[in-house]
């Protein structure tokens, strides 16, 4: 994506667990509607950033949701937002 100056955005989905890790089979992307359209250098960047995207959150942290006082896997759906610097 940054070799052909491409900007862009990501939906994901994923569950955070009660110790505030992405299960990692949980991490999937919600490609946007017409993906089939894109041209090649298109999807070429959205799949690029839907592997930075899977990476930094199969790697990172998160507070996990709190139910009665406990930490409780939770859902999580969140845009990503990719724009680089000029």
């Amino acid at each position: 994506a940054r070799r052909m100056g491409a900007d862009g955005g990501v939906w994901m989905r994923f569950v955070i667990d009660a110790s505030g890790r992405a299960e990692p089979a949980s991490v999937r992307d919600e490609p946007p509607e017409g993906l089939g359209g894109y041209s090649r250098d298109q999807r070429e960047a959205y799949d690029a950033f839907v592997g930075a995207v899977r990476q930094a959150i199969e790697r990172g942290r998160f507070v996990p949701l709190t139910y009665a006082g406990c930490p409780a896997p939770a859902e999580v759906r969140q845009f990503f937002d990719f724009a680089l610097r000029r």
